[in-house]
């Protein structure tokens, strides 16, 4: 067997232009070929070198441009270097940095005579080499996502000030929507770490300015305050709709888990920041901009849904379980532990009602007073992809799972009809008659569904959708795509013409008496609860069917989780 040579280590050459002759060389501590980086100050006759690829502690090298000696080597902050450019007249250098997952890039601003970091920016996500401008005292960066060019970024940096004075997209990517009715704007995020606000005035369709920032990643906005609000990290940003300029920032703290809800009623704004080990959520009144309340939830939020007619505000684990908090004041009313694996939610305004879809399972609840109305099982949801919609105009819930769609009647919760399609139903939107329903799928295409006959109006072909959104006083559906041509696009509400193919009718699932609930096991004695805790019954070995009244039980297990049973007519 042959083995492989070992890589010769990287090698700095210095050359004699006149005589084209190698007058030194210096062997980088790498042990496999890769490139260096270096850049000269003039005015010291000082070169740097950065021995930019070694994992875990990369190296700078300060040379003696004249004895052509190696002066110092010093260690750097951990991660890979792109680039290095000098400031000569500042004595400054500027690299560009990022991890080698390529999760987050840098700008380290370093002392050229003690070779100390001074400043390190944040650059987004895969930074190129930094390059200096000198006549205009600017370094400018581009950056972007590994593998992708929708989210490249120029970042614009001054030299006196070691601040960024520009942030420019170069390729927009729309991945977040958010509208101002009182101005006709539409705002869209764009960049992935290094990006910002576009303004689009929805009369001439075009774009009128760009409000930049670092990291954002929530938008929403106050129709009473005429206020868009923006989260960007451990800030919040308060926007003046009319101006399209910052009136203060909020201090926060960690960034956002989920996206930021404003409440009509009481003109407050909801934001979750988070640590290692708490999520708090905070209510901002947006008449005076100030944070009012922090209430300290159970776990990190991972999405926020307001019924705003009950006043209720519920938050969503990523671990599972759900709280229920009551709106001026907020205070938790209620805490739900038996709820795990959820996989999607929908609120009815008009029903009143919070349907949560789990692996296999759909809880109904009625919003306040909080108790669950219904439990429905469907055994086809089993680890399928789920998503949720209501319309409340025609009274029917939408409920579904990989390729097969549930329509259910909100008046009593019951099954209409099971459609099934070569789709997968990702987000949606309802038009303002709420007679047709907006899905966006994983197969680039726009499902426009009737929701009166329960039939399919058109199909739109798109690339990568997301994020619609439905302009009622202009009567458009706004959708993001993004990728290969990120664009907004506007349609009618009204569908158009188009239909690629009617689903198919499957079969109606007869409906069991007695539905499964969460942790359901009906084993060994075990005494039954009402709601209240009274006991009504036991269920052992020699009484195992059980003659009860229909209603929510529970069944405690020692050192187990209990089991929830709902017996329905």
């Amino acid at each position: 067997m042959v083995s492989k040579p070992p890589y010769a280590r990287e090698t700095l050459y210095i050359v004699h232009t006149p005589t084209d002759s190698i007058v030194a060389k210096f062997h980088s501590s790498l042990t496999r070929p890769l490139s260096l980086h270096l850049t000269c100050n003039d005015a010291t006759n000082r070169v740097y070198v950065i021995d930019s690829m070694r994992a875990g502690s990369p190296y700078i090298w300060l040379i003696d441009g004249s004895g052509d000696s190696v002066i110092r080597r010093c260690r750097m902050p951990g991660g890979a270097y792109r680039g290095i450019v000098c400031d000569t007249a500042r004595n400054v250098l500027y690299l560009g940095r990022y991890y080698r997952s390529g999760t987050r890039g840098r700008i380290d601003i370093v002392d050229g005579a003690t070779m100390q970091v001074d400043t390190i920016l944040d650059a987004g996500w895969w930074i190129n080499a930094p390059i200096l401008d000198t006549a205009r005292g600017r370094v400018v960066c581009a950056t972007g996502k590994k593998g992708f060019t929708r989210s490249s970024t120029l970042l614009v940096l001054g030299c006196a000030s070691r601040e960024y004075e520009g942030i420019t997209p170069l390729w927009h990517q729309p991945y977040g929507l958010c509208r101002n009715p009182n101005e006709q704007k539409l705002y869209y995020l764009w960049g992935d770490g290094p990006g910002g606000i576009g303004v689009v005035d929805e009369r001439s369709g075009r774009v009128i300015t760009q409000i930049t920032s670092l990291g954002g990643a929530t938008l929403a906005f106050s129709q009473t305050s005429n206020k868009l609000y923006y989260r960007t990290g451990e800030s919040l940003w308060v926007i003046d709709g009319s101006a399209d300029t910052m009136v203060k920032s909020l201090d926060l703290g960690s960034g956002a888990c989920c996206d930021d809800l404003w409440n009509r009623g009481l003109n407050r704004l909801y934001t979750t920041c988070h640590g290692d080990e708490f999520c708090e959520l905070a209510a901002i009144d947006c008449n005076t901009d100030s944070v009012i309340r922090t209430i300290r939830l159970r776990g990190c939020v991972r999405e926020l849904i307001l019924a705003e007619r009950q006043k209720m505000l519920f938050g969503f684990f990523g671990h599972g379980g759900f709280q229920g908090l009551m709106c001026d004041p907020e205070s938790i009313v209620v805490d739900s532990l038996t709820d795990w694996n959820i996989q999607a939610h929908a609120y009815s305004p008009a029903e009143g009602k919070l349907y949560i879809g789990l692996v296999g399972q759909l809880n109904v609840y009625h919003v306040w007073p909080f108790y669950l109305v219904k439990s429905i099982d469907w055994p086809y949801t089993g680890g399928a992809y789920q998503h949720l919609a209501c319309s409340d105009t025609t009274h029917k819930l939408y409920w579904c799972a990989d390729d097969t769609l549930m329509v259910l009647d909100m008046r009593g919760d019951t099954l209409v009809r099971l459609l099934s399609g070569n789709f997968r139903m990702m987000f949606s939107c309802l038009d303002r008659s709420g007679a047709s329903i907006w899905f966006l799928s994983t197969n680039d295409s726009v499902f426009i569904y009737d929701t009166r006959s329960d039939t399919l109006s058109a199909v739109l072909p798109t690339f990568w959708t997301h994020a619609p959104l439905h302009s009622p006083e202009l009567g458009r559906i706004y959708i993001g795509q993004y990728h290969r041509s990120p664009s907004i696009f506007a349609y009618p509400d009204t569908p158009p013409a188009g239909v690629a193919g009617a689903p198919t009718l499957l079969p109606r699932p007869s409906q069991p008496t007695v539905q499964r609930a969460a942790h359901l096991i009906l084993t060994g004695n075990a005494p039954w609860y009402d709601i209240t805790g009274r006991q009504v019954a036991v269920r052992g070995r020699a009484n195992d069917r059980l003659s009860i009244e229909p209603g929510v039980y529970l069944c405690p297990r020692p050192g187990r989780v209990a089991s929830k049973v709902v017996v329905v007519r």
